[in-house]
């Protein structure tokens, strides 16, 4: 199954949540990624369109994925990630620990 692709803003790729077997996971412009999950929400682009961050589950915690690469915080709760217009930075708001937890952290740290 796959599910509405998103279109990047420059217009130039394509995402969207792909289920196979049961498992959920990313396709960007036809290829799968290689990390599967119990749970993938809608993909977001960076503004310049080389970037694809996702909010997954996985045995009952959350956490984001960016080209990919999962980032190693886990989460009881997450929000979807919000990308800065300058796509260096990504707000992320969760629950850790049952307390709120939001902070804006570099692209960079969450591509590992």
């Amino acid at each position: 199954m796959v599910l509405a692709p998103l279109f990047s803003p420059d217009g130039k790729h394509v995402a969207a949540t792909v289920k196979q077997e049961n498992r959920w996971g990313v396709a960007v412009d036809g290829r799968a990624w290689s990390e599967t999950f119990d749970m993938v929400w809608e993909p977001v682009f960076s503004p310049e369109g080389d970037v694809v961050l996702a909010k997954v589950e996985r045995d009952g915690r959350y956490r984001l994925v960016a080209n990919d690469r999962l980032w190693k915080p886990t989460f009881e709760l997450l929000w979807d990630p919000v990308v800065s217009p300058d796509g260096k930075h990504v707000l992320v708001r969760g629950v850790v620990d049952e307390k709120y937890f939001r902070q804006v952290v570099s692209l960079g740290e969450i591509m590992g």
